[in-house]
């Protein structure tokens, strides 16, 4: 039987553990906006919602300092949608080499013991409406 996908909520469990992935987009898009944070500033507030979990991190002293010297004012609301909509635009599917934690061995057999090539998309915020699942 040939495997024509497999999907998996990957974050913290096959490939991400630690949920390093959203992190990463926090990191990466604030400092497009030149406001450097750190992996651990950007995961203090892990687990609220995205964009509340933005605003916690644009409203922290240190954060909103460094964004009022880049920008001249403090950080709005406007701005956490800005920063929500370009993560949104950069989690379209995209091909990444990914190293899984070992050993991954389900009932499925499926087992990948070095870094692979695999199709990714929605590394923190849902792009694609999931009101329906089908099972094929």
């Amino acid at each position: 039987m040939k495997i024509k996908a497999v999907v998996f909520d990957w974050a913290g469990t096959i490939i991400d553990h630690g949920s390093r992935a959203p992190m990463g987009a926090f990191v990466k898009v604030l400092s497009e906006f030149q406001v450097p944070i750190t992996v651990a500033e950007a995961r203090r507030p892990m687990g609220l919602p995205k964009w509340d979990h933005i605003k916690t991190l644009l409203t922290h002293p240190d954060i909103a300092a460094r964004w009022h010297a880049a920008h001249g004012s403090a950080p709005t609301d406007r701005d956490v949608d800005r920063v929500i909509e370009i993560i949104r635009e950069r989690c379209h599917s995209r091909t990444e080499q990914v190293s899984p934690i070992p050993p991954v061995v389900e009932p499925g057999e499926i087992y990948m013991p070095y870094p692979m090539e695999v199709e990714v998309g929605g590394a923190t915020i849902f792009v694609l409406n999931v009101e329906r699942f089908e099972k094929c």
